[in-house]
């Protein structure tokens, strides 16, 4: 408990008690270099779209940026008479 204390007393804290500035610091680079790298695992079309800013909860954090790519995936179904 007083370990636990020592390192998020104070601090501003993220998921799971993590200081956000160690989240920020070592865990979000990892994640977006490993994020990059999925895209990369994908053949399409269309550009693979990053919501920049985002967490988890892209829907959340973003819900204009969800809101604009459903609506564009429904126009191009739309265009293909599907």
């Amino acid at each position: 408990m007083l370990r636990d204390c020592v390192l998020t007393c104070g601090l501003p804290q993220g998921s799971l008690s993590v200081p956000k500035a160690v989240i920020n610091r070592y865990m979000n680079p990892a994640w977006g270099f490993y994020n990059e790298g999925l895209t990369r695992l994908v053949k399409t079309h269309r550009a693979v779209k990053i919501a920049q800013g985002c967490g988890h909860f892209i829907q959340k954090d973003d819900p204009a940026f969800v809101a604009t790519e459903i609506n564009a995936i429904l126009e191009e179904l739309e265009s293909r008479g599907t």
